[in-house]
């Protein structure tokens, strides 16, 4: 389960800390699938799956094997951050494209 911060039950990852990086994510998820008694090529599996893209797809690849057990936990969902980044840049090269600003409604 992925969600803002809201009171909980069960593991808990704050990924707007140091524990939410993706090495942090790709390591708990190795140990979880050990304590879980999956195969050894199981696990390459899910690690080669969660580094196979973006964050955003890492944490998803996470809570889709994991999220009955773990919740993330973010004070801005990820998805937010992209959509800030495309409309700053979005911004940007209509002020280049025009010389003029604009305002978004």
């Amino acid at each position: 389960m992925i969600r803002e911060k809201l009171k909980h039950k069960g593991l808990i990852v704050d990924c707007s800390g140091p524990d939410g990086n993706a090495f942090q994510l790709l390591k708990l998820a190795s140990d979880l699938a050990r304590q879980l008694e999956w195969s050894e090529k199981e696990t390459e599996r899910l690690l080669i799956e969660m580094k196979s893209s973006d964050y955003e797809h890492l944490i998803l690849t996470f809570d889709k094997h994991f999220g009955w057990h773990v919740t993330l936990e973010f004070d801005v969902h990820p998805s937010s951050k992209i959509a800030n980044v495309i409309a700053w840049i979005y911004c940007h090269l209509y002020l280049k494209l025009y010389g003029t600003s604009f305002y978004f409604i």
